[in-house]
């Protein structure tokens, strides 16, 4: 008797377990359903509210969890995107998945700018976190062909790590979109100092120099960028002897 009451009762907790999780199932789903309407209608305080109820049900979901952090955004409550942020971090829940989703959120929505806002919180809120998220953002203004931006993380980013070659390409890169090219050639000639053959950099101060000479009248200065060109684009003509760059050299030869 008691055999069968043991295993009546194995059996009771086993249903009101299974009647459990279906109820949660049938729960979450309808908040999702309610979620994802309130979302798309922008109807940002009651979709806030579903995500809440979705991650009371499944404190693990990340979509939920980076609709909620974008919604907080919208409402521009930083302490509540701050607040969801950390429960993802207490869940262990990756940086890379919570960014790229608000990213993909934001850039689907026309809403670009909440993607960095986010960023700039999270870097202003958590300074632990800074050099992972100049990493962020200097992705994302590099997208956005935004040289300002770029170079205000990139030259943050060189200060820490000098011997970044990389660092320093997508720096001088974003001082000629800028407009600052003699900030971008200081940057060339580092390159060149760690790396003689960087055909890149060779290139680009050779042709910098080069079009400067072509556009000055200054008898004094176009001797200063021949000398420059010649020397930079023979050095690059070593690394990879282009018929471009062979064409300039004789061009230059004949001055």
């Amino acid at each position: 008797m008691r055999k069968i009451i043991l295993a009546l009762l194995t059996m009771w907790l086993a249903f009101s377990v299974q009647a459990e999780v279906a109820d949660s199932v049938r729960r979450y789903e309808a908040a999702k359903v309610r979620a994802d309407r309130f979302f798309k209608y922008q109807e940002w305080q009651s979709a806030l509210a579903m995500y809440e109820v979705m991650l009371e049900l499944r404190p693990g979901d990340v979509a939920s969890y980076y609709h909620a952090i974008f919604t907080s955004g919208m409402l521009r409550n930083q302490d509540e995107q701050m607040r969801f942020f950390e429960r993802t971090q207490k869940q262990g829940i990756a940086l890379d998945s919570i960014f790229s989703g608000v990213k993909g959120i934001s850039f689907a929505m026309g809403e670009g700018d909440e993607y960095e806002k986010l960023l700039l919180l999270v870097r202003d809120r958590q300074p632990w976190l800074a050099r992972g998220i100049n990493v962020y953002l200097l992705d994302y203004y590099d997208f956005r062909n935004n040289a300002e931006g770029v170079i205000g993380i990139a030259e943050t980013m060189l200060d820490e790590t000098p011997e970044s070659l990389q660092l320093a390409r997508i720096l001088a890169n974003a001082y000629m979109k800028a407009s600052r090219p003699d900030d971008a050639m200081r940057c060339y000639r580092h390159i060149v100092s760690h790396e003689p053959a960087d055909y890149d950099a060779l290139l680009n101060m050779g042709v910098y120099y080069y079009t400067a000479l072509r556009q000055t009248t200054d008898e004094a200065a176009r001797a200063d960028y021949a000398a420059l060109a010649q020397a930079y684009l023979t050095d690059a003509w070593r690394v990879s002897p282009t018929p471009h760059v062979e064409k300039i050299l004789r061009e230059l030869s004949g001055l």
